[in-house]
């Protein structure tokens, strides 16, 4: 457990800054597809697919303060002004800000793209600033925007019992990266994974889990989503990948070919609950 650690936050940390090449983790083969096209087979209708697209989207900030950028994903959640990515998302390693704040913003990538900045005054926002010291745990970001989407629906929260080991899942991002033939920005690319392993949280940590999700840089804050009943429902956020150097070997624990989660529960839960109206 703590030789994986290790690797997942080396890969997590310096990936960004190994070059192109060190951006992903890809187990096995890369599945990931442009929704517009992957949507039928992985179970959404032309409903679900459109909305989808109006309620997932780019969260960046322009980190102009400490020269800091970064574009991650997120997720409308329980509540149409309410936003779920990761604490990195907008808080660097070395636990600056990503400031100004007040210029990051969520950007969808519907049919009619929606632009709206985040509202990070007192009360609207919950997030782990020193999400590198508690590492995968607690690196997640619930922040309400400044005024509700237009088109944006938010995604109903999946129940504690649609949650077990083997359970498959539908993860959402916005843009990762992919050296070679590189993904489109215009819509959300979409992949099947499975959750594999469990680590039950605690008083001071969440419940996470890792899955066999491709996952490369710009995925952080990626959303999964379950069926329930024939219903789509938030069930995790992404928050990092194992050793890039695997790309293309098996779900692996042991050697770091997995990718991290947080799912809806615990402190992420309580903090999308408390900030939704």
């Amino acid at each position: 457990m703590l030789k994986a650690c290790i690797l997942f936050w080396t890969a997590t940390i310096l990936g960004p800054l190994l070059g192109a090449s060190a951006f992903a983790n890809v187990i096995g083969a890369d599945d990931r597809r442009p929704i517009t096209e992957a949507y039928q087979a992985l179970g959404f209708d032309m409903v679900d697919m459109l909305r989808t697209r109006q309620s997932t989207g780019f969260v960046y900030c322009p980190g102009t303060v400490y020269g800091n950028p970064l574009r991650t994903s997120g997720a409308l959640v329980n509540d149409n002004q309410v936003v779920v990515t990761n604490g990195h998302s907008f808080v660097d390693e070395h636990g600056r800000r990503r400031e100004p704040l007040s210029e990051c913003y969520f950007q969808t990538q519907g049919m009619t793209p929606e632009v709206m900045r985040f509202n990070f005054t007192a009360g609207n926002f919950e997030m782990t600033e020193d999400w590198a010291k508690h590492r995968d745990r607690n690196d997640y970001a619930v922040v309400r925007l400044l005024a509700p989407l237009k088109y944006g629906r938010a995604f109903p929260l999946a129940a504690p019992e649609d949650y077990f080991r083997g359970r498959s899942f539908v993860l959402v991002s916005a843009k990762p990266h992919r050296r070679q033939a590189p993904f489109t920005d215009q819509e959300p690319i979409v992949q099947s994974c499975q959750v594999r392993h469990i680590f039950e949280g605690n008083s001071s940590y969440n419940t996470v889990f890792k899955g066999d999700c491709d996952v490369s840089v710009g995925a952080s804050g990626s959303v999964g989503l379950v069926n329930v009943n024939g219903r789509w429902k938030a069930f995790s956020v992404v928050s990092g990948r194992g050793i890039d150097q695997l790309d293309g070997q098996p779900y692996s624990l042991e050697s770091g070919s997995f990718s991290f989660h947080t799912p809806y529960r615990d402190g992420l839960l309580a903090a999308i609950l408390r900030l939704s109206r």
